[in-house]
């Protein structure tokens, strides 16, 4: 199965981001390939850069950054390739995102 790692920034009870933050994401990541679970992934640029595309009723709007404001953002993901959901669980307890916001885990439904 295949498991999608959200990594959420900011938020309320989400230490302060420093320097070394993204290096200390590096340095997961880069033990996640080498035990062979990782199968992509990578950083986000920030949310205000991005856009968000919205179709109603026959009209498509386009919007600079998120549509909702909120003090999460989505930061960053990867893929993991597990036997079960325990198992991702396991292989991102560790992971540096959840000391600066989140970390969800999400089963990919395969498609085809």
């Amino acid at each position: 199965m295949d498991v999608m790692v959200f990594i959420w920034s900011g938020g309320q009870e989400a230490d302060e981001q420093n320097d070394g933050a993204l290096q200390e994401m590096f340095e997961f990541v880069t033990g996640l390939a080498a035990s062979g679970r990782l199968t992509g992934g990578g950083p986000l640029r920030p949310a205000s850069e991005g856009r968000t595309i919205r179709a109603r009723k026959g009209t498509v709007t386009v919007m600079d950054g998120p549509y909702a404001e909120t003090k999460e953002v989505l930061a960053g993901y990867f893929v993991l390739h597990v036997d079960s959901l325990d198992e991702a669980v396991q292989l991102t307890e560790a992971c540096p995102g959840a000391k600066y916001g989140g970390v969800e885990l999400r089963e990919i439904i395969p498609m085809g």
